[in-house]
């Protein structure tokens, strides 16, 4: 073997025995690769157990939160526990480390917050809870999605949610349409990439089932 073979041969094994020790250990569910503006990515470098969802529970057993207000650290926490628990399919519900909400409802808090950052240039240290029901159509989709950080901005001040209301099982932005599930996830990202003064021209959505 010459030199140049070794030195392009050892890596490769290396990479190898990496991937399988991942495998065998079980923790290849929380192996992500990163990518541009994926947020859930560095989420994951940040796990909170206290934001965690436990996935033997079951939406009987869960008292939800659904009126009042939201602070802005709650709102936060919230954000957080949506990506963390986020995999093909969307969490049962979300949770701040004391309290439970319902995706739908979390869907409206972030449409407010967002709205409200858009007109006042700052974000609202609480928003109000209203109770959402969620969208009629259960809409999957098996593609990761590239989608414009202002067109997620622009199209909160179009969506106007009262309380009981259905979500619209479509959203129409600039330059495409997307699932309100889709919406959801990018909202989240968006509201934390503002929290977190982090500058990204694009958001990135993986493939997910709807909300229920």
């Amino acid at each position: 073997m010459n030199d140049r073979s070794f030195f392009i041969t050892i890596p490769l094994l290396l990479l190898v025995g990496l991937v399988a020790w991942v495998y065998e250990n079980d923790t290849y569910e929380s192996f992500t690769m990163p990518s541009e503006g994926n947020l859930q990515t560095l989420i994951l470098h940040d796990f909170d157990e206290s934001l965690n969802i436990d996935t033997k529970i079951t939406e009987e057993e869960i008292t939800y939160k659904t009126s009042g207000t939201i602070d802005r650290t709650d709102l936060y926490k919230i954000s957080k526990s949506l990506l963390q628990n986020w995999d093909y399919t969307p969490p049962i519900s979300v949770t701040d480390g004391t309290n439970h909400y319902q995706l739908s409802d979390v869907f409206g808090s972030l449409a407010n917050t967002l709205r409200f950052y858009n007109q006042n240039h700052y974000l609202p240290q609480e928003v109000e809870l209203i109770h959402l029901i969620p969208p009629a159509q259960k809409i999957k989709f098996d593609h990761d999605i590239e989608i414009a950080f202002d067109e997620i901005i622009n199209e909160v001040n179009e969506i106007e949610l009262n309380e009981k209301e259905g979500i619209p099982s479509i959203i129409h932005l600039e330059n495409t349409s997307i699932t309100s599930t889709q919406f959801l996830y990018a909202m989240t990202q968006a509201y934390l990439m503002i929290e977190n003064s982090t500058e990204e021209t694009y958001l990135y959505v993986i493939p997910t089932k709807a909300i229920e």
